[in-house]
């Protein structure tokens, strides 16, 4: 009896391929001008494969992208089923990439600035010119458009890691597409009116999964208080990725310990191993997995101390230097001096000049307001997440609790 093709489901796996595969430079350039038109990979001792019907490489802000359809075995492609998967982020070694997670999903701005030339001024000096683009996720919405025109009657879904995920989940918000995603950036700002409107209605919980790690502050990050999009779960990590990662990083040598405490569970590599033998995600619900992750979460609290700590001392320290450079050039007004033709009020007005800030009084580089905004943020997100690592340690006692007397009334029963 031939299976309907439509109720074939595409797995946890495949998705999480798809997106791995989405990362390979081979399947967008190459030196001789071939490019791989298939995605292949073994699964559950069967051969997978999917058609590459059309490529997203856009050179001006770095998204990347393809959609693909399961080939059959008589070696078709089912265009009745289409995935994109978007290529996610490069991290420190695609310019690109920091500048759109940190311009597009953290400022949530729809436009990516990007240095296009330098030029050179009549003194020597060299000063950049800027070009406005589209972002990579208005990019990624384009594309997904272009296949949907093309393929009108297909069932559409989107998957992607990291950067790709956040791309993935704000095209399946924006068209309705159903959505797997993997360590995904809560994309909630830069959604249209509509799209926030669907997130909090709770549509987008039936269309949209995200799987992410507990130690990931990337893919848990809320935005501030943003509303998750979708449903989201934590799955088994596999953490000796993150070293081979920061091994080829080399420079960033000194930060191991930082990386894996913050950002060690959002690493393509630690989803190796998250997975059932039949495709579907290897859940984490382990109750004693699930302390240890939260003890890790009080951990990372205690880096936003830090860190909060490190913005209080650059303040320090600025105020500090701004004051002895005042007085070193006062010192020079004096008859004798560099700037004798100057007084005290030409050496204020100078630094006016190239520090606008002022806080009580006192001269500023920074904008004190939008760093005392940032401490609080940082203060409030510190508190939620002391909150809620305490109700996760509360709701897993409970289950250790409830599993011990469940236990207990087992064996009663069994004498």
């Amino acid at each position: 009896m031939n299976q309907n093709k439509n109720s074939i489901k595409i797995s946890d796996l495949e998705y999480f391929k798809l997106s791995e595969q989405a990362y390979d430079p081979i399947y967008f350039e190459s030196d001789n001008g071939i490019r791989k038109n298939k995605v292949q990979f073994s699964f559950n001792n069967k051969y997978i494969q999917f058609k590459i019907l059309n490529r997203l490489n856009n050179t001006d802000n770095g998204a990347q992208g393809f959609a693909v359809a399961p080939v059959d075995s008589e070696g078709k492609a089912d265009t009745s089923r289409i995935i994109i998967a978007y290529r996610g982020t490069e991290g420190i070694f695609n310019g690109n990439d920091v500048s759109t997670d940190v311009q597009q999903v953290v400022e949530a701005q729809k436009k990516y600035t990007k240095i296009e030339k330098m030029e050179y001024l009549p003194d020597g000096t060299q000063v950049p010119v800027y070009k406005e683009v589209d972002s990579q996720f208005i990019s990624g919405l384009k594309f997904a458009d272009e296949i949907k025109k093309k393929y009108p009657d297909a069932q559409i879904s989107a998957t992607g890691h990291s950067l790709g995920a956040g791309i993935a989940q704000y095209v399946a918000v924006e068209r309705g597409f159903k959505a797997v995603t993997y360590a995904a950036p809560n994309v909630y700002r830069l959604l249209s009116q509509k799209g926030k409107e669907a997130v909090k209605s709770g549509k987008t919980k039936e269309l949209i999964v995200d799987y992410t790690h507990m130690n990931d502050t990337v893919g848990n990050f809320s935005e501030f208080g943003a509303p998750i999009i979708g449903r989201q779960y934590f799955v088994k990590e596999k953490s000796e990725s993150v070293w081979s990662f920061l091994s080829y990083a080399g420079p960033l040598g000194d930060l191991r310990g930082l990386y894996h405490t913050v950002i060690g569970g959002h690493f393509l590599g630690t989803f190796q191993g998250s997975f059932n033998k039949d495709g579907s995600a290897q859940l984490l619900v382990n109750p004693d997995s699930i302390l240890k992750q939260a003890e890790r979460l009080k951990q990372v609290a205690g880096k936003l101390d830090d860190l909060m700590k490190t913005v209080q001392q650059y303040q320090e320290h600025e105020e500090e230097r701004i004051q002895h450079l005042k007085h070193k050039f006062i010192s020079e007004t004096y008859a004798g001096g560099r700037y004798a033709l100057l007084d005290g009020g030409d050496v204020e007005d100078a630094l006016r000049d190239i520090a606008p800030y002022r806080k009580q009084g006192k001269t500023c580089f920074h904008d004190p307001e939008a760093l005392e905004s940032l401490l609080t943020h940082m203060k409030n997100e510190k508190k939620k997440l002391l909150d809620f690592t305490g109700k996760i340690e509360y709701a897993t006692k409970l289950i250790q609790q409830r599993d011990y007397q469940a236990a207990q009334s087992f064996k009663e029963a069994m004498r």
